[in-house]
């Protein structure tokens, strides 16, 4: 608006003018322009005219700031502490003179309405904290004056890390295995990072192993409790892992665990010899068993490991489970019969194995041997021969008896007339009786 003034006894005019910041048609932003040239015009009543060039530097809002002491912040307070108590408070100022605007957040959110933050920066306690559960929780304050925002933490101390038990044990399979350790880690501390690490004397040769970021224990090799076929040596059945995780904060805890090694089915079965031959005849009556299979299995009888059944046939042959040979219908002398026989374990873990090289079964048929009397006909005979002998027992003693009274009676008889008889005999003149030989003609 125009202003008059006096100079020196003249009198003059001066006009004015305002130069303003129309906020509605845009935003000034340091950032993007920090400064502004305005070429500013003036012509008087003569034509004469006057230029004037004006520099609009654009002055940042300055942020908000929180006392350096208390970016990291520890508040030891007592769980008694109820509903408006105070906690600590966390203040900011502002160089420009701005209002400031508090707003807090709760690590874990289920804890998220036991704490707030006052207009002055002060954090209160909302609920009995003896019902909170917890020993500590992380309270990040963010402030704004508007135009900038900016929020420190205000944090607890770091927590050791928790293993549920020191002490565990586990049975696992052998061979080359990863498994989870049986037992919890627990850490208070949130986005908190840990380290696990083998620790003790008894690894020395490297056979075993922890991760160090997931903890997931295991074995680098084939590590086999009952020799195979191939490899006599056998290792240790049980081993102690001695393990340590350290949170990013140096502090650990530590926990060991004895882990055994199950002998599960790892080694399929075999045949004890390649090529198995036997020999029949056109005679052969089905279901005679030629001869028997046999196979073995390295690993032990554990869950049926090394319990074996066997399997195959052919048109006139058939192996049973226990491994004979069974014939199922004889076939023409000269005939041959050629085919394939399985061993299986009864294995549960992982489960049954067969075994990877077939046993070749050959059956040579011949003719029919000639007719022979076979044992049994002469057991047969020697049988009806004693029961004969048995039925006639009676009638030979009766004979004996018999015989024994006759006996008796001769003897008697002889010497009650053996005189007699002499004294007759005595009398006998052989000269009158007896005549002489004819002699024989020429």
């Amino acid at each position: 608006m125009p202003r008059q003034s006096r100079d020196q006894g003249t009198e003059s005019v001066l006009n004015s003018e305002c130069l303003q910041y129309r906020a509605g048609v845009g935003r000034l932003d340091h950032d993007s322009t920090s400064r502004y040239l305005v070429t500013v015009s003036c012509e008087d009543t003569a034509r004469d005219t006057a230029t004037e060039v004006i520099q609009i530097v654009i002055i940042p809002n300055q942020p908000p700031k929180f006392d350096p002491d208390t970016l990291e912040t520890t508040f030891e307070i007592s769980a008694t502490l109820g509903p408006g108590d105070e906690v600590g408070q966390v203040p900011a100022t502002d160089e420009d003179g701005d209002l400031l605007s508090y707003s807090l957040s709760v690590i874990p959110s289920s804890a998220h309405g036991a704490f707030s933050i006052q207009s002055d920066g002060m954090i209160v306690a909302h609920v009995d904290l003896r019902t909170l559960c917890r020993s500590f929780v992380t309270l990040e304050v963010t402030v704004t004056d508007g135009h900038n925002t900016v929020g420190p933490k205000v944090t607890d101390v770091n927590e050791v890390p928790v293993i549920s038990d020191h002490r565990t044990s586990i049975e696992i399979c052998e061979g080359r295995t990863e498994f989870l350790p049986p037992f919890t880690m627990t850490d208070e501390d949130e986005d908190e990072t840990h380290i696990w690490t083998y620790f003790g004397g008894n690894n020395d040769d490297g056979f075993f192993f922890v991760h160090p970021e997931t903890g997931v224990l295991g074995t680098n090799i084939d590590y086999d409790v009952d020799p195979d076929y191939d490899k006599p040596r056998r290792y240790s059945r049980t081993f102690e892992y001695r393990i340590q995780v350290t949170d990013k904060g140096g502090l650990s805890a530590t926990a060991t665990v004895t882990a055994t090694f199950l002998d599960c089915n790892d080694n399929a079965p075999r045949f004890t010899r390649a090529f198995f031959t036997y020999t029949a005849n056109e005679c052969t009556a089905p279901g005679s068993v030629l001869g028997r299979l046999t196979g073995q299995d390295a690993d032990s009888d554990r869950e049926g490991n090394n319990q074996l059944t066997f399997s195959g046939a052919s048109g006139a042959i058939d192996i049973g489970d226990t491994g004979n040979v069974i014939v199922t219908k004889p076939l023409a002398a000269g005939s041959v019969v050629v085919f394939d026989a399985y061993v299986t374990d009864q294995g549960q873990t992982p489960g049954a194995l067969r075994s990877e090289q077939p046993a070749k079964v050959s059956v040579i048929f011949g003719v029919c041997p000639e007719p022979t009397v076979s044992d049994s006909t002469t057991a047969a005979s020697a049988d009806s021969n004693e029961r004969r002998r048995g039925n006639n027992l009676p009638w030979i003693i009766i004979a004996a008896i018999l015989g024994t009274l006759l006996l008796g009676l001769l003897s008697f008889m002889l010497w009650r007339y053996w005189s007699m008889i002499g004294e007759a005999c005595g009398n006998i003149d052989c000269s009158k009786a007896c005549r002489g030989r004819p002699q024989r003609r020429a």
